[in-house]
């Protein structure tokens, strides 16, 4: 059965649910970075994503058409050590994304090993709601 979304600022191709999905698997990551899609108001969102121990530089967001793609490139540690154990890892990662074509990226700001991308929706006045008055036969105009 196919659902059919009146409200043209719903976009099923940008919900949360298509989000979760949006990791497509590479053979160098085998894990499944934690995000969160917030709402902040009808237009914008923001997309956190966990990077634990990733510096700026070892970071690279690329929009190319519809798909929004975050890399993280580790560098390789001079320091050598014998572990124990080793529980924490930092792994070079690929995660991906579908936007739908009326979403637009304004900044991304890395804090406390959390990478926020700050989005808008930007919806068309042809595709915005519209509301249509309504006459009878009793109105004079």
């Amino acid at each position: 059965m196919q659902a059919f979304h009146y409200n043209p600022s719903f976009n099923p191709r940008f919900s949360s649910r298509s989000l979760s999905r949006g990791n497509f698997p590479n053979k160098q990551n085998h894990q499944d970075l934690a995000h969160n899609l917030i709402a902040v108001d009808e237009q914008n969102l923001t997309l956190v994503l966990a990077v634990p121990g990733f510096e700026k530089s070892e970071l690279d967001i690329q929009l190319e058409k519809s798909t929004l793609t975050i890399r993280g490139n580790t560098k390789e540690d001079d320091s050598v050590s014998t572990f124990v154990h080793q529980g924490i890892t930092k792994a070079t990662f690929r995660k991906q994304f579908q936007l739908d074509e009326n979403i637009e990226i304004n900044s991304a700001k890395l804090k406390n090993g959390l990478l926020h991308i700050y989005l808008t929706k930007n919806i068309p006045d042809e595709l915005k709601p519209q509301s249509i008055s309504i006459q009878c036969d009793d109105d004079k105009h």
